[in-house]
């Protein structure tokens, strides 16, 4: 196996492990977050797992939300439930998460 194969198959496992989150692979792999950002924009085997991880990581929050969002009571929401409905207003609803 040769050197670029082991370095891909090292982030694209970092990739996942990260759901995405560029900062904490640069920081987990120890490199500059430029240098990463390069490397995914050359291959695309990395901006598809890249891709795949951020979803994966936005299905397992939206799972949580709608769970709490069923247990709020519409008579008598408590203070962090009104900021749950708060946060899924900016940012579902929003054009942040594109759903």
């Amino acid at each position: 196996m040769d050197f670029m194969k082991i370095a891909k198959d090292l982030i694209k496992k970092s990739i996942k492990l990260q759901y995405g989150n560029l900062k904490a692979v640069s920081r987990q792999l120890n490199c500059c977050r430029k240098s990463l950002y390069n490397w995914i924009n050359k291959d695309k085997e990395l901006q598809e797992c890249l891709y795949e991880a951020r979803e994966t990581f936005k299905d397992y929050v939206e799972s949580i939300l709608f769970n709490c969002l069923e247990c709020i009571d519409p008579k008598k929401p408590t203070y962090q439930q009104v900021r749950l409905l708060i946060f899924y207003h900016k940012f579902y609803r929003g054009s942040k998460w594109n759903l």
